[in-house]
């Protein structure tokens, strides 16, 4: 497999990058003439939260999963298989993390006021 520079990488994060902040610049004013400011600060103060759901799914999967790569970079069947494995984790962590979320967000009647 033939492994792509770091000025490609570099240029296709910059695009990636670039294209997200014009899409929410582009995106931010219609939002904010549709929803209203009391709802864009509902809508905020669950995302925070469920950012943080987020953040305890992850768990640190990520800094893992790039050490237990790099050990098996050469041997695609062992990737293969350590790809799998960090996946497996981090859909039964996401999947309790939304479980916990949901049983803590449904008594509270804040949210489906909009």
């Amino acid at each position: 497999m033939k492994k792509l520079s770091t000025k490609v990488n570099y240029v296709l994060n910059f695009i990636r990058i670039v294209s997200a902040t014009l899409v929410g610049l582009i995106m931010m004013p219609y939002v904010n003439r549709v929803l209203g400011v009391n709802n864009i600060g509902k809508i905020e103060y669950a995302y925070t939260i469920i950012n943080y759901f987020l953040m305890f799914s992850a768990i640190g999967i990520p800094i893992y999963g790039i050490r237990e790569i790099a050990k098996v970079s050469n041997d695609i069947i062992e990737r293969t298989k350590v790809t799998l494995e960090l996946f497996v984790i981090l859909l039964v962590t996401t999947i309790i993390a939304y479980i916990s979320l949901f049983i803590l967000l449904f008594p509270l009647h804040f949210f489906f006021r909009l």
